[in-house]
């Protein structure tokens, strides 16, 4: 389903020949041969004084009857890709933390529709839904909650300020997904912080030429989707776009959808190893949200829309190497807690909830690489703002709602500036690698914080790699835990951020048909902070908790066997994660609960020619309780889900069918909202080359 690697990024040689810029060792970097000129190789055969014999056994055997058949000056011989690692001194710390990784292929192969539904089945995530397809999802990982983890597109961070509810509102369809990568540490090369626990980053549209993919689908309860991705080259620029739309009447009561994105991206390579990235993205959706906060008001509703513009340069100065990033996101959210046109509201609902949240920054880092690794130093800085009619402080002039009635005004608000550094030294000696980082930074809300992280890694013989991994991080409240105040909720405006101190001993191991890796972790956090009540109590409040401990493991087993056609890949991942707190008789809307158990087994069959069979079964069981309406409470417990998907795919064209929740089971994420039962759904796409 996915491979873990150490992060690195390669050249690409089409072709390789006698000439001075093809001494590749001395760049630093991990080069891929696709045409190796013969006579470079016959060379470095026979000057190997030790390989002398096998490679003139290899020479006589294979390669001298070739040459002797061609007339040209230089025969040149065709061989399989192969890759040639040198030192890398580029990626830094990346190179010592254990990388999820899913590719293109391997989400292609998946039984989802959404980036949310693909994230839901890695190991070691968990992703809590509301509703049908993902109109809101959230994203945890190693028993942390749902604003405790970065998310990344195309190395920009787009975490929503306002509330981590909405940090998976991707304004883009899985089509143009090239792969996705999930960090479990702290590395600061990637955000210039450490992250609490850890970060996903979802990188697009990286291939090359001209193609148009359209697809569509069509399922129960009024399910219908169509998207069309494209990509194309434009003189030096390569254009990647895509466009979806789709929507359902709801599995239950008041569970409807509507959903649209477009996305954009321009891609230019530039000198040495420089690149110019820009991309754009839109998304709009409003669903049913029956029961999502509270169970005394089923009728509720939400609309949101977003718009992110971000520009990346990566540049050659020297021996240096400059990068950086400016964006902006803007999220724009309409909660209604009676929905329109369906009940009568009480006399104490006046208005519906608005926010408007804008966050833009600028990340710039300089690396200088050396001899025995690479030096970097970056500035970061951010400014989150936020307009709303219900969360901040009053402002001296209000503003206009957008997509909003003239009437409705954002006379609330609240801005966060923050400016950092980072510091970065990797080295590598030998089979061992080394990282140390340090971020300080300044916030308006919190004043003065620091974050650091640290690692080792050992190159074991046969294939394995060995990462002890150590950091500290911060993460500040959102706007939400700060000010939100409803008839179910009061917030608290004092909250202090919550801190983390992390360690993780991990080992991998690839060889032949087999990937597999054990990690084992430990966090301990201070003043996290968590939605509680007692049992007597109707209101949830925000509050920090004095101290949680995690422990945890998740490890994976993976295999291609080559004697069983019909098997094309097994794999099996297990999660544990314990949590220590201290919570009384406190019930938690979300710090308390956490997935205690979480198997996963996936396989790939090909069952008849082109005829692929994908299905993946799960298990999870989840910590905490929940009270229904009438005050009793009721434990999360445990379920087993299996999703599935038969397709059959020619060159150019793929029908499938699929079924989420094949078993039909009855179980919720989140306290008494019900998720939907068996789903089963139809689709095809074809392929303009």
């Amino acid at each position: 389903m996915h491979q873990t690697f150490f992060m690195r990024r390669a050249l690409r040689f089409r072709r390789f020949i006698r000439r001075k810029y093809a001494a590749f060792l001395s760049l630093g970097r991990e080069v891929s041969i696709g045409h190796l000129s013969g006579h470079v190789a016959d060379c470095q055969l026979l000057k190997s004084g030790a390989g002398k014999t096998l490679a003139f056994l290899f020479l006589s055997i294979f390669l001298i009857p070739e040459m002797a058949a061609q007339d040209d000056e230089d025969p040149e011989i065709r061989l399989a890709e192969a890759v040639v690692s040198a030192q890398n001194v580029e990626v830094a710390s990346s190179s010592l933390y254990t990388v999820q990784v899913l590719t293109a292929g391997e989400i292609a192969r998946m039984p989802v529709s959404s980036v949310q539904d693909l994230l839901g089945l890695l190991p070691g995530l968990d992703v809590r839904t509301r509703g049908g397809h993902a109109m809101q999802a959230d994203l945890s990982m190693r028993g942390g909650t749902f604003d405790q983890v970065t998310v990344l597109l195309n190395g920009i961070n787009i975490t929503d300020a306002q509330t981590g509810h909405f940090n998976l509102d991707l304004p883009l369809d899985l089509l143009v997904v090239e792969r996705i990568e999930v960090l479990q540490g702290t590395a600061l090369s990637l955000t210039g912080q450490p992250s609490f626990c850890g970060a996903v980053n979802i990188v697009t549209g990286q291939q090359a030429g001209n193609r148009i993919r359209l697809g569509a689908q069509a399922g129960q309860y009024g399910l219908w989707s169509g998207n069309a991705a494209l990509s194309r080259r434009l003189g030096a620029w390569q254009w990647t776009a895509s466009l979806s739309a789709g929507g359902s009447e709801g599995y239950t009561d008041n569970t409807d959808f509507r959903s649209q994105s477009l996305f954009s991206q321009w891609r230019r390579p530039l000198r040495g190893q420089g690149s110019l990235n820009l991309q754009v993205g839109l998304q709009g959706k409003g669903f049913g949200a029956n029961s999502f906060y509270s169970l005394r008001y089923p009728d509720q509703y939400e609309d949101s829309k977003t718009l992110l513009l971000s520009a990346a340069l990566r540049q050659d100065l020297g021996r240096m190497l400059w990068q950086t990033q400016a964006w902006t996101r803007w999220h724009n959210d309409r909660f209604e807690l009676f929905r329109e046109g369906r009940a009568a509201a009480p006399a104490w609902y006046t208005a519906h909830n608005y926010h408007l949240t804008a966050s833009s920054g600028i990340r710039s880092s300089l690396s200088l690489p050396e001899s025995f690794g690479r030096t970097s130093l970056g500035l970061d800085c951010h400014n989150d703002r936020i307009y709303s009619s219900v969360l901040g402080e009053p402002l001296s002039h209000s503003l206009r709602a957008p997509f909003a009635p003239d009437s409705i005004r954002l006379d609330k608000g609240r801005q966060r500036p923050q400016a950092g550094l980072f510091a970065e030294q990797f080295v590598a000696l030998g089979q061992w690698s080394l990282s140390a980082g340090l971020s300080l930074f300044y916030n308006s809300l919190s004043g003065l914080g620091y974050g650091y992280s640290a690692a080792i890694a050992y190159q074991t013989p046969g294939g394995g790699s060995l990462s002890l991994n150590l950091g500290r991080s911060l993460r500040l409240p959102t706007f939400t835990d700060l000010y939100y105040q409803s008839a179910t909720q009061t917030a608290n405006p004092r909250l202090k951020p919550e801190e983390s101190r992390q360690a993780g001993l991990g080992y991998e191991y690839a060889g032949g048909p087999w990937q597999a890796s054990l990690t084992l972790f430990a966090r301990q956090g201070s003043q996290l902070i968590d939605w509680v009540r007692l049992p007597s109590e109707e209101k949830w409040r925000s509050v920090n908790h004095t101290r949680v401990r995690a422990l945890g493991l998740e490890s994976r087993l993976a295999c291609r066997p080559a004697g069983l056609p019909v098997l094309e890949k097994l794999e099996a991942a297990y999660a544990w994660c314990s949590l220590d707190k201290e919570a009384g008789e406190l019930l938690s809307m979300y710090a308390l609960e956490y997935l205690r158990h979480k198997l996963t087994i996936g396989a790939s069959l090909r069952l008849y020619r082109q005829l692929g069979l994908e299905t993946v079964l799960s298990f999870r069981q989840r910590e905490g309780q929940y009270a229904d309406l009438a005050g009793d409470l009721h434990r999360y417990g445990s379920v087993w889900l299996l999703d599935t998907r038969l397709h059959w795919t020619e060159k150019a064209w793929s029908v499938s069918l699929s079924a989420d929740n094949l078993l039909d089971r009855r179980y919720c994420d989140y306290g008494g909202v019900r998720q939907p039962g068996r789903w089963l759904k139809a689709g095809v796409s074809y392929v303009f080359e």
